[in-house]
């Protein structure tokens, strides 16, 4: 007894459960069934004047005046009140007339009792279980023998539903094993047909069959006896509704149709609310006339706007074809509908879809808010990626998705493409047009850098302000868009500022070469490589310079920056460090045997971030001279060193000094040669006004990478080794004919949760090289159990060499690409002509410069241009920057928000972004036109006889206004 009690309550619980999941599920599609209805009621009202009115002047037009008739299917069983005039009866009483007239008595159960549809059966429960004890107590207390019933609605065919014929019938074996408890069911299936006098939806739907059969496949399977039946379905109610009755208090059809509120969906709801007592989302098929609009399991609307259109111009012009006066054979205007609009504009361009949105207000709302199809299209013609849509941006079909991921892509592809505008002005000679940006020349410019001094970094000062870093003369240039002199109205890229950060500038026996620079909120930082030419040695400085002070100094006044000697700060730090370290201890144990401080050496990665609030990180080796004779070559006099550690090292430039120290490379992993630079990159975030940094550190050869951060409140964070870098370093190297390209730096950018690493490879292949590189995304966010990172491998002969992060979607690859040349040994010896050698050597490549943008999410390319054919032509084909172990072209790129900046080695630079394009055009639509005093003075002038003098002081001639010999 007691399993038997424990089995109950197992059983209850699980019904509950179930009957709980499917009401949460049925509340569920409720929702999306009233959604697509009220779309239905919208889609009836803003094309009230095609469906409604059309339909019905065609009718009035014929000496027979016919009413359009509105077919409704719903789920649910009608109120008694529609029983009207022109409606049939309901389906309740059609089942209760069928039973009384079906006599078949082996349907009949032992009681004597028969199971009704539409009627009502007793309800089953366990003979022992407490609700048939309490019925029978009821039962003979109140001396009835009428257990609880339910009702038991029958299933209704679905072969005579959609297509007006009863599978049953064709099959004679299925004859006599069925039974009809119908008697307006002249066959023998065992579903419900309906009735003559109740349409079915192949009976108003003729004329569209792949509509219905289409509607047939997407109709749920119905359930009996808790197994699923392909041929039934749940059962339908039909009712209609009168067009005439419907539209009886509007005298005309235009009167109705003009109105500023169309009640076409109000009047239905109306009628169904009151009449039928149902709502609209137990529609399950609505039809019009002949015209199959809404379908419940395909989403709703079936019927394209365009279509319906379509369709009704077509019956006017068949309608007036037997008439040959023009006035009659004249076919009245028909609204544009949404949908001819979005397959119109789909022929266009983007830049005329674009400007199609200042037509009118409709246009606008359509192609900005109304066309997610247009958007797909527009997506699917240049082949960029569709977003995945959210189960909140399905209800609008991913409208504002769609359309913003094309502007971010078209966005990105627009700045790209004012970059290489931009470079070829520059290139060129040639000015570049205001749409574009602005561009200064340094060719034409006095005190501007001249060749080999080339830029080394780009950082936005400001909207439409950057600022420029130089290597050689150690220079920081600040350049914003001015006006061009003249009536032109164009924008020249002016420099504003420019100051020499080099503290040994006033002495010839230090030089200093800047190598990279960082930017923060309110402090400049250059980090300086010092040789000195008397003892032969070399040291890394850091200068800082307020925001201020650069504004207002002119260069003259050395105490407004501060210097800071790497090494010796470097030094102070470690021997005042309470950490116990294995390096430590073997500097410690140097400095006790009488080792000299002298003798330490500390070599600066080339890469400098900053870390906010005048803080600045760089990566630092150290080591020492081992202390071994036999080490020492005595020819070349070298004395080997041993690496002691390879730690990041904070500076703050309000203390002057190291604040923070944190390990570079994993400590698992062994130490990267002392001549190997290590990456930083780095991303601001923000917290209550307070700002911070996430930063990662990297190798050129080695695949680790380090993660680490700054938190806005000053908290820090230590190194932890970000996940996936060895397996993505396995997975691109399993070719064993490919190796790492062994170049200075290895292209990273920082995103707000990812890490986008390049890594570029070469082989040998028929005595020329081969190159590619392997793209890879990483989260900084670790997980023990899976290692989250992605691959992208970009297409080409190329090798990347900087990775610029465009705004928060998408990254831009700045690239060489290697175009491939002959090799002596292929040519022919028939086609040497007399060479008795052939070519003197292999010829080297063509090395061009390209852009590549991919978006971020879903890993793929979207756009590549060339930025530079031929990078030897115009920098040297014995550059640097063509050279594969340096790994950087001198092309620098710098992007913040809607702010573009790019420097062009000592070529120029350019400003460009949506910034400095609203600044041109702001400034062409000013008025331009002479004042009254301009148009007097013309006048005047031209009043004058050409052999008259001239009042006035003489024009200056052209060698006082700045030109030279040359003109």
């Amino acid at each position: 007894m007691v399993r038997g009690n424990w089995q109950r309550r197992v059983e209850k619980s699980v019904a509950r459960r179930l009957d709980a999941k499917q009401c949460k599920q049925q509340k569920d599609e409720k929702k999306i069934f009233k959604r697509q209805a009220s779309d239905l009621m919208s889609f009836l009202d803003q094309n009230a004047n095609v469906i409604f009115r059309r339909q019905r002047h065609k009718q009035e037009e014929t000496t027979e005046k016919k009413d359009l008739i509105i077919h409704i299917w719903i789920d649910k069983s009608p109120s008694s009140s529609s029983s009207d005039n022109d409606s049939p009866p309901p389906m309740d009483e059609l089942w209760q007339e069928g039973e009384e007239h079906n006599i078949v008595s082996k349907n009949k159960n032992k009681n004597n009792k028969q199971q009704h549809y539409g009627q009502y059966k007793k309800k089953s429960s366990h003979p022992r279980s407490k609700e048939n004890s309490m019925d029978s107590n009821n039962n003979n207390n109140t001396g009835e023998g009428d257990n609880e019933v339910e009702v038991v609605v029958p299933k209704l065919c679905r072969s005579h539903f959609f297509f007006g014929k009863c599978s049953d019938t064709s099959n004679p074996s299925k004859k006599k094993a069925s039974s009809s408890n119908h008697h307006h069911n002249k066959t023998n299936c065992r579903f419900f047909h309906y009735p003559k006098n109740h349409n079915r939806l192949t009976d108003v739907c003729n004329n569209v069959e792949d509509a219905v059969s289409l509607s047939e496949a997407s109709f749920p399977e119905s359930t009996m006896d808790n197994e699923p039946t392909s041929d039934a379905m749940d059962m339908l109610y039909y009712f209609s509704i009168s067009t005439n009755e419907l539209f009886k208090s509007y005298p005309d059809d235009i009167h109705f149709c003009s109105s500023s509120s169309s009640p076409i969906s109000g009047l239905i709801v109306e009628a169904m609310t009151s009449k039928h007592g149902c709502s609209i989302g137990s529609i399950v098929y609505f039809v019009v006339g002949d015209q199959f609009i809404y379908d419940r399991y395909r989403n709703g609307i079936v019927l394209e706007e365009s279509e319906l259109v379509v369709r009704e111009r077509q019956k006017y012009i068949d309608n007036k074809s037997g008439n040959k006066t023009s006035d009659e054979r004249s076919i009245p205007s028909i609204p544009l509908s949404a949908t001819i609009l979005e397959y119109v504009l789909t022929f266009l361009d983007d830049n005329a879809v674009a400007s199609m949105t200042a037509v009118s207000r409709s246009w606008h709302r359509e192609i900005g808010k109304q066309s997610g199809n247009l958007w797909r299209h527009l997506l699917n013609r240049r082949s960029w990626p569709i977003p995945t849509l959210e189960q909140g941006d399905e209800e609008d079909d991913g409208l504002a998705t769609l359309r913003g991921a094309f502007i971010s892509h078209y966005a990105s592809v627009r700045d790209v493409e004012c970059i290489k505008t931009g470079i070829d002005c520059l290139l060129s000679r040639k000015s570049t047009n205001e749409l574009v940006g602005c561009v200064r020349s340094f060719e034409s410019s006095k005190g501007s850098p001249q060749a080999n001094n080339q830029c080394v970094s780009v950082k936005i000062w400001s909207v439409n302000y950057f600022l420029a870093a130089y290597s050689r003369d150690c220079s920081l240039r600040l350049f914003d868009n001015v006006d061009r002199s003249g009536s032109s109205g164009k924008k020249l890229c002016g420099e504003v500022i420019c100051h020499r950060i080099d503290p040994y500038k006033k002495t010839k026996k230090r030089k200093c070469k800047l190598v990279a620079m960082a930017l923060d909120e309110t402090y400049i930082g250059c980090l300086l490589h010092v040789m000195d030419d008397t003892t032969e040695g070399e040291a890394f400085i850091l200068t800082v310079l307020s925001r201020d002070n650069f504004l207002i100094d002119d260069g003259s006044n050395d105490e407004t920056t501060q210097v800071i000697d790497i090494g010796q700060s470097v030094v102070n730090f470690l021997l005042s460090c309470d950490d116990v370290d294995h390096g430590l201890l073997q500097l410690r144990d140097f400095l006790s045997i009488d080792g000299d401080l002298d003798d330490i050496d500390v070599i600066v990665s080339q890469s400098l971030i900053g870390c906010g609030y005048g803080r600045f990180m760089v990566e630092v080796s150290v080591s020492i001279p081992i202390d071994d004779e036999e080490s020492i070559d005595e020819e070349d006099d070298n004395v080997h060193t041993t690496l002691l550690f390879r730690k990041l090292f904070l500076f703050s430039s309000t203390m002057g000094a190291i604040i923070w120290m944190s390990d570079s490379c994993p400590s698992s992993h062994p130490l990267r040669p002392i001549n190997e630079d290590m990456t930083l990159a780095s991303v601001k975030m923000e917290d209550g006004g307070r700002y911070g940094s996430k930063i990662v550190s990297l190798s050129s050869v080695s695949p680790a990478i380090m993660n680490l951060s700054v938190d806005p409140s000053g908290n820090f964070n230590a190194s932890t080794l970000i996940q996936g870098s060895d397996l993505v370093r396995n997975q691109i190297l399993v070719d064993n004919r490919w190796s790492l390209c062994q170049a200075r730096k290895r292209p990273v950018v920082m995103l707000d949760n990812q890490v986008v690493v390049a890594d570029n490879l070469v082989r040998d292949e028929d005595r020329t090289k081969r190159h590619k590189s392997m793209i890879s995304f990483y989260s900084r966010h670790n997980n023990d159990n899976f290692p989250n990172f992605d691959t992208l491998d970009l297409v080409g002969n190329l090798e990347v060499c900087h990775l610029i992060a465009l705004r928060t979607s998408h990254v831009i690859a700045i690239c060489r690409v290697f175009e491939s040349t002959p090799d002596a040994t292929d040519v022919d010896i028939e086609e040497l002509a007399g060479q008795w050698f052939g070519p003197a050597g292999p010829v080297k490549p063509k090395i061009s410069s390209y852009a590549i943008i991919f978006d971020v999410e879903s890993r793929t390319e979207i756009y590549r241009i060339c930025l530079v054919d031929d990078l030897g032509m115009y920098i040297g084909h014995n550059s640097t920057g063509l050279s594969a172990s340096n790994g950087e072209l001198p092309i620098q790129v710098a992007i913040d928000e809607d702010t573009i900046a790019v420097a062009l080695w000592w070529k120029g630079v350019i400003l460009t972004g949506n910034d400095a394009r609203k600044t041109s055009s702001s400034h062409n639509q000013e008025d331009s036109s002479p004042s009254k005093c301009n148009k007097k003075a013309k006048k005047k002038k031209k009043g004058l006889h050409k052999n008259e003098p001239k009042e006035g002081p003489r024009r200056a001639d052209g060698f006082s206004r700045g030109q030279s010999h040359g003109g």
